[in-house]
């Protein structure tokens, strides 16, 4: 290569050199803040789709359940503001069962085998055990309003009616008398009853006596 042409070449290497400016600090700048631009712009548009695709998601859950104070058909439900006052005893009752109670006696003087005391209700259930057999006379006391249905069966199962009839109540009550004969020793049950007067608050009672006079238990039977 001659030397003319070597020095056109280093001429135009030094005119080269000339052109190209080295980035300053304000360009560094401007090349910072775009790429930050882009950055900040790009976590927009992340934040947003995230917030879209939470929003979706609350939306495919589903209405929220009603809170506690919500009853059905939305109407709000009231807890009671004061305490459920239990009923004093009715003292009425009381005195008409001692009243039953006393009228059974003394089986001291009328022995009996078999005797209970109770308030009337409309399905009452005795299954009497240990019952001799023999002839009874069963007598039945109600105080109070109304009439009682009584029935008496033989054994625990089966309907063999030993004896049936009404019994009215009443203050001044007139015990009603049933015959029964027990077939075998064993069960027997009674059923009382009373229609809704008696069921109010009526007391009753009864005893079975033996026709012979037979020494009873010495104790009333279960109520």
């Amino acid at each position: 290569m001659s030397d003319k042409v070597e020095r056109m070449l280093d001429r135009a290497r030094a005119d080269a050199m000339r052109d190209v400016v080295p980035p300053g600090v304000d360009n560094v700048r401007r090349a910072v803040r775009r790429t930050r631009t882009v950055i900040n712009v790009g976590g927009a548009a992340l934040l947003t789709a995230a917030t879209i695709g939470l929003t979706v998601l609350v939306g495919q859950a589903g209405p929220s359940a009603p809170s506690g104070s919500q009853a059905a058909g939305g109407r709000t439900s009231a807890e009671p503001s004061f305490p459920v006052r239990i009923p004093e005893p009715d003292p009425t009752e009381q005195n008409r069962m001692d009243a039953a109670s006393a009228a059974l006696g003394d089986p001291n003087v009328t022995p009996w085998t078999m005797a209970t005391a109770g308030m009337v209700a409309a399905d009452y259930e005795n299954h009497v055990n240990d019952i001799p057999e023999g002839d009874y006379h069963m007598y039945v006391f109600c105080v109070g309003e109304g009439t009682v249905q009584v029935t008496v069966k033989a054994q625990d199962f089966g309907n063999q009616v030993l004896a049936t009839g009404s019994v009215p109540c009443g203050e001044d009550f007139v015990a009603g008398e049933l015959k029964v004969h027990q077939p075998i020793t064993g069960y027997l049950r009674v059923y009382l009853s009373g229609d809704s007067r008696a069921n109010a608050g009526a007391a009753f009672a009864f005893k079975f006596v033996n026709t012979r006079g037979e020494p009873s238990r010495g104790s009333l039977g279960p109520r």
